[in-house]
């Protein structure tokens, strides 16, 4: 039990860890990135809430990725087909959001659904 409890306050320590080194490089980007943009005021405003909303998406996408490479870490020695796949189909969803690939004897159609202010519409091209 004395183990277990350690490793799991190990474990809490290292996320801690991670959470202030993530914001520690992330604040020093966005430092590195203001020191080489030359901006107004006004595009000063409209630029920052598009970076930090973009760096945030970004960042959720970048916890996907890590708990798919955990998942498939944890499931190593033992892993099937059906979690493989799973996995896979996790990693391709997040890299590619909204796209869809069909193969099949005649060829494969790629297609990807856009979202703009409510309307979707989708795209495609057959290889």
């Amino acid at each position: 039990m004395v183990a277990f409890a350690a490793a799991a306050r190990a474990g809490d320590a290292d996320e801690a860890s991670m959470e202030i080194l993530r914001d520690t490089i992330q604040s020093n980007k966005k430092a590195l990135v203001a020191v080489n943009l030359t901006l107004t005021d006004e595009e000063a405003r409209s630029f920052w809430p598009i970076y930090d909303r973009y760096q945030a998406d970004l960042s959720a996408v970048q916890d996907r990725l890590l708990r798919i490479i955990e998942d498939y870490a944890a499931n190593f020695g033992s892993i099937t087909d059906e979690k493989a796949n799973q996995l896979v189909d996790d990693y391709h969803y997040t890299i590619f959001p909204n796209v869809t690939l069909n193969i099949h004897a005649r060829g494969a159609w790629a297609s990807r659904v856009f979202c703009s202010g409510g309307e979707r519409r989708a795209s495609g091209s057959a290889k």
